[in-house]
């Protein structure tokens, strides 16, 4: 079967430095290891998917500089569809600045540069394909790394056609308008991102029901919200009981692109067996796979990789 899953959001360098513990201000920690290379949360969720055999179409904006070419051959590379990106000649590439804890805990600065460059444009090339029958899409990832009226525009448009919509509440949650939670199919976010949308600190379990019940009463059918180590809990519109589940017992080395393979676990089963808590199972052996290795996009699984 041949699925398709068209992917916006940021393409960023991430650039990576590892250390005994974050810094405070003034203070100079010395790296215990460093790496530059592709990152992202879309692109690193088109990589994921490639890797598990879904045809992943990245929409998406690079500069015209060495960071842009070096993160096009690898997204290429990866067997990504690259017709959607686009190079900026004003704007240089997006840049992500990750400093590493040994516990796998990260400290996050974003440069969204080009990224920010998307227009409404762009987003109506993919728009004209669908609608003169050159591509059928069996699902859109829209996540929060662009601009308000790029994330909501797509939403719309893409639910329009009859897409199932994922929206990654991440980075930002506030990016989202209301109005446009009734054209989202699966909603996901990490703890942090949840508890922006409800203003108030996520620590446990024990108070999602109240986040979930939020965003349901918002129009979102299904709901996904992931805690790490804590696991995580979800509700479908199928079933209005919170489900909550355990994260893995493992050693985190690196927990950069976690979220993203979970996102690529989940998109890829729910497509082949439209089973949501099939689709969080998998999702969950995707993302203990990517944090027992250094890197955001090099972590995530192959399908050989997770044969049991």
């Amino acid at each position: 079967m041949v699925l398709n899953v068209a992917l916006l959001g940021g393409i960023y360098t991430d650039i990576s430095s590892r250390v005994e513990k974050i810094p405070q201000v003034n203070e100079v920690k010395i790296s215990t290891g460093f790496k530059m290379g592709l990152g992202g949360k879309a692109t690193n969720v088109a990589i994921g998917l490639s890797r598990l055999g879904i045809n992943s179409y990245l929409i998406g904006r690079i500069g015209n500089d060495i960071r842009g070419k070096n993160n096009l051959d690898i997204i290429t590379l990866e067997k990504v569809n690259t017709k959607f990106i686009s190079i900026d000649q004003e704007s240089e590439t997006g840049a992500i600045i990750l400093i590493i804890q040994p516990d796998g805990q990260q400290a996050i600065v974003s440069n969204k540069l080009a990224n920010y460059k998307i227009t409404i444009n762009d987003i109506d090339k993919v728009l004209t394909d669908i609608d003169n029958d050159k591509i059928k899409f069996d699902m859109a990832y829209v996540n929060t790394e662009l601009l308000p009226e790029i994330v909501n525009y797509a939403i719309s448009e893409f639910s329009k056609r009859n897409i199932k919509v994922i929206v990654d509440l991440g980075p930002k949650s506030s990016v989202v308008d209301q109005s446009k939670y009734q054209f989202i199919d699966f909603l996901t976010a990490n703890q942090h991102e949840a508890s922006q949308f409800v203003q108030f600190e996520i620590t446990n379990k024990n108070n999602i029901k109240q986040v979930m019940s939020s965003l349901s009463n918002k129009g979102s059918k299904n709901i996904v919200i992931t805690m790490g180590k804590d696991g995580g809990a979800y509700l479908s519109k199928e079933n209005s009981t919170v489900e909550t589940f355990d994260a893995d017992n493992i050693n985190v080395i690196d927990s950069t692109a976690a979220g993203d393979a979970f996102r690529a676990g989940f998109i890829y089963k729910y497509l082949t067996t439209q089973s949501i808590s099939d689709a969080i199972l998998f999702a969950k052996k995707c993302s203990s796979f990517s944090v027992q290795k250094f890197g955001a996009y090099e972590s995530l699984p192959r399908l050989s990789e997770l044969a049991d």
